[in-house]
């Protein structure tokens, strides 16, 4: 009779405890489990970086939270850190001084954001100090940068105000090049027509001028005595002309590649 008695109690107790919600320091648990206070995982210090164990789990797809405190092996990385998984896969990483990795596998964050993929910003990305980019940006909107921009690939900006003149202008600037050669007597003169870069939208002004020049091989040096000068700016041909004047005192000659800069205010 005792035994048949302690099968209904602990019957009675165990319904009872699967109907209602449990509490750990608080008389009115609002969730299955709950506990007001600190709730401590791990507390021997045996997760080795793995989710199976000494882990905080969230459901059975492999998405978790823990700590790595066995610093060793494949999985010897981000000691002391948390680790985010989902789908079985290690997501993000806080590292123990402060870094935050995403998506970087098992490799551990080198700077205080690091980012293995796109970022995205849905308002404004912000800059105070130097902004370093070593793939491309992308950016829809406008970027404001308070110090420096360092771009270890091409730039390419399809819209305007990436130049301000000493107003309130903006500017669009544009390289190009041609290759010529000249011969010309004392005080004699000769135009070579030059495109130049072709700026998409209005080109209300557009300013030409001469960057360098690079002879070819074997030109002598008498293209010293020639001077150039820009004239006749198309901005629709997108082309100029540069006249050629030998001021010396003898014939001169002068070829190579000469290479402009066109400006253009919008």
């Amino acid at each position: 009779m005792k035994r048949i008695l302690f099968v209904i109690l602990l019957h009675i107790i165990t319904c009872t405890l699967f109907a209602q919600n449990v509490g750990i320091n608080t008389p009115n648990p609002a969730k299955l489990l709950s506990i007001n206070g600190s709730l401590l995982v791990d507390q021997n210090n045996t997760n080795p970086g793995t989710l199976d164990s000494a882990a905080l789990l969230f459901g059975t797809s492999g998405a978790g939270i823990f700590s790595n405190k066995i610093f060793s092996g494949n999985n010897g990385n981000n000691a002391h850190g948390l680790d985010f998984w989902t789908a079985n896969n290690r997501r993000m990483v806080i590292s123990s001084n402060g870094f935050v990795g995403i998506n970087l596998g098992a490799s551990s964050p080198a700077n205080y954001l690091d980012v293995n993929g796109s970022i995205r910003s849905r308002t404004s990305l912000i800059a105070n100090n130097n902004l370093t980019v070593d793939n491309n940006a992308n950016i829809g909107g406008n970027a404001t940068i308070d110090g420096n921009i360092v771009v270890a690939g091409t730039a390419s900006v399809g819209g305007k105000g990436i130049v301000r003149s000493n107003n309130t202008t903006n500017l669009r600037m544009g390289l190009s090049s041609g290759a010529y050669a000249v011969n010309l007597p004392v005080g004699a003169q000769f135009d070579i027509l030059f495109f130049i870069t072709p700026f998409a939208g209005t080109n209300a002004n557009i300013r030409v001028s001469i960057c360098q020049f690079v002879p070819d091989a074997g030109s002598g040096d008498t293209w010293g005595k020639i001077t150039m000068t820009v004239h006749s700016v198309d901005a629709v041909a997108n082309q100029c002309k540069i006249r050629f004047f030998n001021g010396g005192a003898s014939a001169a000659s002068m070829d190579g590649t000469l290479y402009l800069m066109s400006v253009a205010t919008d």
